[in-house]
């Protein structure tokens, strides 16, 4: 995890054993709405189309959704893991060709699945809007040799990856962190699913 090239300073071996499932895009404004509907949970500000993914939620909204689909909001470790995808480069292809970002999202969000996946059949990993993890934000990573990574016990921030539609280019990158307290319009989420057995990662639609 990390990229000392891009000044981070925090590459580090990391170990994941758990096998899981991985959200092949982001929660999507129409999968949102059945929760709401099924739960009495509230939607906040303005919508875009059903297909485009849901932001303005907080950690806590994300995670009680991907509760009740029977998921869990991935690990920051499990999060670049799936981003990267086997790749050792800082994004998996072309920027232009798998993100929104920036340059070319007319600063607004897309519908998912519009890019091109990444070798395991992810969309959006980049760009689009910041994913909420499970992990605590802190600065510094352990820089050891780590197995199934958590984070710290607590904070006042939580990670968000990937990079969103205002990103500039250099912070659409599978190393790139970031910490959000409060949901805001450019942070959504995708789930996890744990699965039984030795390591693979398999997207699916929650």
């Amino acid at each position: 995890m990390g990229s000392e090239a891009w000044g981070e300073r925090r590459s580090h071996k990391v170990n994941i054993t758990r096998r899981f499932r991985m959200g092949q895009t982001p929660v999507t404004i129409a999968a949102f709405k059945k929760f709401c509907q099924a739960t009495g949970a509230k939607i906040r500000g303005s919508l875009f189309e059903d297909s485009h993914p849901i932001v303005n939620v907080t950690w806590d909204e994300a995670h009680a959704y991907a509760k009740w689909v029977h998921g869990y909001l991935p690990t920051e470790a499990e999060w670049e893991y799936a981003c990267r995808a086997g790749s050792c480069e800082p994004r998996y292809a072309k920027l232009d060709d798998i993100a929104w970002y920036g340059e070319n999202s007319g600063s607004s969000t897309k519908s998912v699945a519009l890019k091109k996946p990444n070798a395991w059949g992810l969309f959006d990993m980049l760009g689009n809007v910041w994913e909420w993890t499970n992990d605590w934000f802190e600065w510094e990573y352990d820089g050891k040799e780590q197995t199934d990574p958590r984070g710290p016990d607590h904070g006042t921030s939580r990670v968000v990856r990937g990079g969103c539609w205002g990103s500039l280019e250099g912070d659409c990158r599978a190393s790139h962190r970031n910490a959000r307290a409060e949901p805001w319009a450019n942070v959504g989420f995708r789930c996890a699913l744990k699965l039984e057995g030795t390591l693979s990662v398999v997207g699916f639609n929650p």
